[in-house]
């Protein structure tokens, strides 16, 4: 995962990770030029995160309902948290 992302031709990157402890993935994405969000941290599962649950209660809240179709200013997103 971290070398397909790496070797992404965007400069710009969104990762969202939605599962059980998926903060064991952060140090392994984050760079100067991505922006990563998980579920929860190394320690800890994620809320919602049952067997047999589509989603933790993170993903649900992210994918549920959105228009993925609509243009998100990443550049303004990153420049005001970089």
């Amino acid at each position: 995962m971290q070398l397909a992302l790496l070797e992404a031709p965007t400069p710009w990157k969104a990762v969202f990770i939605s599962a059980c402890y998926s903060g064991v993935f952060m140090d392994t994405l984050k760079t100067s030029k991505s922006m990563v969000m998980t579920a929860a941290d190394a320690t800890h599962p994620s809320f919602g995160c049952n067997f047999g649950q589509k989603y933790t209660y993170f993903g649900n809240e992210l994918l549920n309902d959105r228009n993925f179709a609509a243009p998100v200013d990443w550049y303004s997103i990153f420049s005001r948290y970089g």
